[in-house]
């Protein structure tokens, strides 16, 4: 069993269950998402690089298009969630 409570945010705000399981291509998708996040990381200075917040918010903005992707799939692909369009 997933056991949410062990992921917080710096504040200690436990991680919210989903009210649906996922698919297997949404947890593949998923992970995809969540390593391009950590990727794109924090910005470094708010404020003297005002460009670089605008930029780190078209690309959170982007990312978190991707998010709702992966969350609004269905069980349509098949068995497994596996889907040809990758």
């Amino acid at each position: 069993m997933t056991d949410y409570e062990k992921v917080t945010d710096r504040y200690g705000i436990k991680l919210r269950k989903p009210k649906e399981k996922p698919t297997l291509l949404q947890s593949v998708l998923a992970w995809a998402v969540v390593n391009e996040l950590v990727g794109l990381g924090y910005p470094k200075n708010l404020y003297e690089e005002p460009r670089e917040l605008v930029n780190y918010h078209y690309q959170l903005g982007r990312v978190i298009d991707k998010a709702r992707k992966v969350v609004r799939m269905k069980e349509k692909e098949g068995n497994d969630g596996a889907q040809n369009n990758a």
